[in-house]
């Protein structure tokens, strides 16, 4: 029985590198098109085919637009009441007071 444990536990040591290969293969993947877009964010052109030069005009654009500004902020003052509540049920519930 020990020996088995033994012979499991150094199967799975030796495969410990293609653990973490696929675990960072995963994560390139997903990670992958959210940098993709954040480097094409700065691109001065109009589509994401080539990268023409380095601007910040779009972040003026949203930033400017007061109409997405109160969306935003109608969401943390949300976010931040619907945390009160959730806090405050959750230390009635559970005494960490």
């Amino acid at each position: 029985m020990i020996v088995e444990k033994e012979e499991k536990h150094n199967e799975i040591r030796e495969n410990h590198w293609l653990s973490n290969a696929y675990l960072v293969f995963v994560f390139a993947v997903l990670y992958a098109p959210i940098f993709y877009l954040i480097y094409y964010s700065f691109n001065s052109g109009g589509g994401m085919n080539d990268f023409q030069s380095f601007t910040l005009e779009h972040y003026k654009a949203v930033l400017g637009d007061t109409r997405l500004i109160g969306i935003v902020i109608d969401t943390l003052i949300f976010s931040l009441i619907i945390s009160a509540m959730c806090n405050d049920y959750w230390n009635t519930w559970c005494d960490y007071d």
